[in-house]
């Protein structure tokens, strides 16, 4: 037995005819008839019956036929997968991040395509915001995952997560004061008064970066004029000179928890809700997804949903104190 042979008994059960049959096969008559005559040779069993019109299966034949469909069907599924695999042990893409965010993800995501896609060639490329887009709209990545807003109109994306930013100071500052140290941490953090901020130091990410972008916009909502000390690529090294004393820092939760340093830090909020950031999966508008990148896509938001170490959100927010200075 043949798939051919399969295929020849599908074709005559559905058209009914021997004539037809051959001619949707590209074959002729007689060589089908040999071809069904040699199957039920080897079978012992007669498929058809010859002598209605059209020709109808016998019982054995309409045996023959469910199971054939289900061999026919893994055969094509079979031919399927590996088409894909073949396709994909050609394929090669470059996934965007920023530096931080990458180092936390890019290992985990990594592990997670590839047991889906064995033989993807995945690369990485990091970059702030801002280069991130640059990236995209000059194809030098397939996908970026960072953080909204996206202020290139010719960038798509597709949200994964959602996670808290809250602001941390040392203990030691005189802004702690206006904290109750004894219920704070990371996911309890205090709301405070914009306006004990005014004229307080800053350590921030430089322009063009998502957290960048969040602390102007709190500052331009507040209506704050900061001082800046320092301006740094990477926000864990900010979240380090926060916590040595050097100045306030916006930070995601999980960077302050994945450092360790909940103890050497405060943390408050201006606003209840607290700031919260979109992740996202970016591309340019006028190349929708393939099949793989949208894939690639929902195993980004599932392990998102499922991983607590790459999104953390605040629990509860802590009422202002009764003075507020």
């Amino acid at each position: 037995m043949t798939f051919n042979q399969l295929l020849h008994v599908r074709t005559i059960a559905e058209l009914g005819n021997m004539t037809l049959a051959a001619s949707a096969l590209y074959m002729t008559q007689p060589a089908l008839t040999k071809s069904i005559k040699a199957l039920e040779t080897e079978l012992g069993v007669q498929l058809f019956d010859r002598d209605t019109q059209p020709i109808r299966l016998t019982s054995a034949g309409e045996v023959f036929l469910e199971k054939g469909k289900q061999i026919l069907l893994l055969h094509n599924e079979l031919l399927d997968d590996m088409k894909r695999i073949a396709q994909d042990s050609c394929e090669k893409i470059t996934i965007g991040m920023p530096g931080e965010q990458g180092s936390i993800w890019f290992p985990v995501l990594l592990s997670e395509v590839r047991q889906v896609f064995p033989h993807l060639e995945i690369r990485m490329a990091e970059g702030n915001s801002r280069t991130l887009e640059n990236l995209i709209l000059e194809r030098n990545v397939d996908l970026a995952l960072y953080s909204l807003p996206i202020f290139r109109p010719e960038i798509a994306s597709t949200v994964l997560a959602r996670e808290s930013i809250v602001f941390a100071v040392s203990v030691t500052h005189p802004l702690t004061k206006w904290i109750d140290l004894s219920r704070n941490s990371p996911w309890t953090p205090q709301l405070l008064s914009p306006q004990l901020l005014k004229n307080e130091t800053f350590v921030a990410l430089t322009e063009g970066s998502g957290l960048r972008r969040l602390l102007n916009a709190a500052f331009e909502r507040h209506h704050l004029h900061p001082v800046i000390a320092m301006e740094l690529q990477r926000n864990e090294t900010a979240v380090r000179l926060a916590a040595e004393g050097v100045g306030i820092v916006l930070t995601p939760v999980k960077t302050a928890v994945r450092l360790n340093l909940e103890q050497k830090l405060a943390f408050f909020t201006l606003d209840d809700p607290v700031i919260s950031r979109s992740m996202v999966a970016a591309y340019r508008k006028d190349t929708p997804p393939s099949p793989m990148l949208q894939k690639i896509i929902d195993i980004a938001r599932k392990t998102a949903c499922e991983n607590p170490t790459l999104v953390d959100r605040v629990r509860q927010v802590i009422p202002p104190p009764q003075q507020t200075g």
